[in-house]
């Protein structure tokens, strides 16, 4: 029995650990569970590495580098530190697994190997929309409007299109945003540009030192021109316009609610109503014991 378990056979049974770390370190982080294999001792270390490379081949969270070496725990009690890497040497590669199985303490015992790898760093694609960012964007966004000959939208969206860009990185192309909220934002603008417009169209007529008026005098209209100063002094009017450019509301005015009437039970209370009245008439008094007014 005790030859049988020192005797190295052509395929080894192993335990492959996979740890994230730096070997002969104090290595906790285990990744993933344990995999059991077998390979082969004369097809040497060369094979064994690759067959170990390919267990975490499409493991993305994890990378293995070329110059990692595969380590055994030579003891049953040994430290991580006391790890023993495995020569790439045919020799010395055959010659420390023979020394290793024949520690073994039972035939189903497998030796441990251990991989190292390192974890991949995920990168964030959404920035923090900065104002260094936002600016830089904006310039990207207006650089891109001129090249296609477009009309720059408004304030508001133009800031909601900068900052969505900023949050992009820095290699993403300028795309104008489609959503509900860019659509709502140039409607905004829209309005916003309409009613300065208008401000200005009536800032500019009350800013103007006379007004024409028509009277008609014999029957014909003769166009008069009033000083507008003049009027407001003689009236006491203030220095302004009274009458604001009207703006139609956006959002029609809702209708004042109402109680609906209770068609379903309308029968139920005619029929309490005329019990009630009933036990009146008998004996003068409602079903609370109440006298009842007449």
């Amino acid at each position: 029995m005790e030859a049988a378990l020192r005797e190295l056979r052509h395929e080894c049974d192993a335990e492959v650990t996979t740890k994230i770390g730096e070997p002969l370190t104090d290595c906790r982080a285990v990744h993933g569970s344990r995999r059991a294999m077998t390979f082969s001792v004369e097809e040497g270390y060369a094979v064994l590495k690759e067959k170990l490379r390919l267990l975490v081949k499409d493991d993305s969270a994890v990378t293995w580098p070329a110059d990692a070496g595969v380590y055994i725990k030579a003891t049953v009690n040994a430290r991580q530190s006391d790890y023993k890497r495995l020569p790439e040497d045919a020799e010395a590669f055959s010659q420390l697994l023979r020394k290793v199985w024949g520690r073994r303490k039972s035939p189903s015992q497998r030796l441990a190997l251990f991989m190292y790898v390192n974890r991949v760093k995920k990168s964030n694609p959404i920035h923090r929309a900065t104002a260094v960012r936002m600016a830089q964007a904006s310039r990207n966004i207006a650089e891109t409007l001129r090249s296609e000959n477009r009309e720059a939208p408004g304030p508001a969206s133009l800031e909601y299109w900068a900052t969505v860009q900023a949050r992009q990185h820095d290699d993403a192309p300028v795309v104008q945003p489609n959503n509900e909220t860019f659509r709502q934002l140039n409607y905004i603008d829209a309005r916003a540009r309409q009613h300065q417009h208008e401000v200005a169209a009536a800032t500019s007529a009350a800013n103007a030192e006379t007004r024409r008026i028509h009277i008609m005098i014999n029957g014909v209209l003769v166009p008069i021109d009033l000083n507008i100063q003049e009027v407001r002094a003689v009236l006491g009017l203030p220095g302004y316009d009274l009458r604001p450019p009207f703006r139609e509301r956006a959002v029609r005015t809702v209708a004042v609610p109402e109680d609906a009437v209770d068609l379903d039970h309308a029968d139920v209370e005619d029929d309490r109503a005329d019990d009630f009245d009933e036990d009146i008439e008998e004996d003068g008094v409602d079903d609370d014991g109440r006298q009842a007014v007449v």
